[in-house]
């Protein structure tokens, strides 16, 4: 299976549990980058922020990380595609992640 996004976001977040391991969030989004779509964005992807062990994590310092251009790469062009042997990779121009298991990846 393979999906494709025009434009999204991509953040990852260590484990609390294990730092050595983290969780890649892919955001899609349309159109431009606001305030509105930033805050939009953080409340979608908080559950699931919270769900992996950050259960203090807000909305406004999600929607601070999202906005910061050292922890949130603004990415086009990207495919997830699921392997046969269960695992995901994401690929867009120029980079690629292969080999993560489906619950290091969280598409909001």
């Amino acid at each position: 299976m393979e999906k494709n996004y025009p434009k999204a976001l991509k953040t990852e977040l260590r484990r609390p549990e294990d730092r050595r391991q983290s969780v890649v969030f892919l955001m899609p989004y349309e159109g431009n980058l606001t305030d509105k779509k930033f805050a939009d964005l953080a409340g979608k992807v908080l559950g699931s922020i919270k769900a992996i062990g950050y259960s203090g994590a807000t909305v406004d310092q999600v929607t601070e990380r999202l906005k910061s251009d050292w922890f949130t790469g603004r990415v086009k062009d990207v495919t997830l595609r699921r392997c046969q042997r269960g695992t995901v990779s994401l690929f867009g121009p120029g980079w690629g992640c292969m080999g993560l298991a489906p619950s290091d990846v969280i598409v909001e």
